[in-house]
């Protein structure tokens, strides 16, 4: 599957196809298909059009896609952003539930580990994972992350509609040297 993948930077003209990829991974009936959904956890709206384009122009921001070149059908998506000088975080990552387990999350993270040394000049890279999620912390684990004993609540940083289930959450950072 991942010999007809092409990693590119995404563009505005990309938004919708991006949101609903990611609403796909995450939430819904169809993140069921695949192992990243967290439907179970959280209810609400993943990000929005606005956030999606917000992200997609932010200069401190690397918005990659993973196009299938034979289908002509984006099918990833994960953002790097700086954060301070030699750091960028890795977030807005997103496979289509039904092609997650083949490579394209790999290829991506390290696209993105690429962009961070070459574009923002980074030497860490840092994430945040729902606690006890183990499968996705044993995948970034398997890849060279760390937790590091930071944390921040999902109440903290969520934009959505207040009371939504999953505002108790808390997300555990990973890191990795680059």
């Amino acid at each position: 599957m991942t010999a007809h993948l092409k990693i590119m930077r995404a563009d505005i003209g990309q938004t919708d196809t991006l949101v609903a990829l990611m609403e796909s991974a995450y939430r819904g009936d169809d993140s069921l298909k695949g192992w990243t959904s967290e439907a179970h956890l959280i209810d609400g709206q993943r990000i929005t059009p606005d956030e999606m384009r917000k992200t997609i122009l932010d200069p401190d921001t690397y918005l990659l896609v993973a196009l299938d070149e034979a289908r002509g059908v984006i099918i990833g998506c994960a953002a790097v952003s700086k954060e301070d000088e030699g750091t960028c975080s890795f977030g807005k990552f997103a496979v289509s539930p039904l092609l997650q387990g083949v490579g394209t999350g790999k290829l991506l993270l390290g696209a993105g580990e690429e962009i961070a040394r070459t574009h923002f000049g980074a030497r860490r890279m840092v994430m945040t994972v729902i606690d006890g999620r183990t499968e996705l912390e044993a995948y970034y684990e398997r890849r060279g992350y760390k937790r590091t004993g930071e944390f921040v609540r999902m109440a903290d940083i969520f934009h959505g509609e207040v009371g939504t289930r999953g505002m108790d959450l808390i997300l555990n950072e990973f890191a990795k040297p680059l």
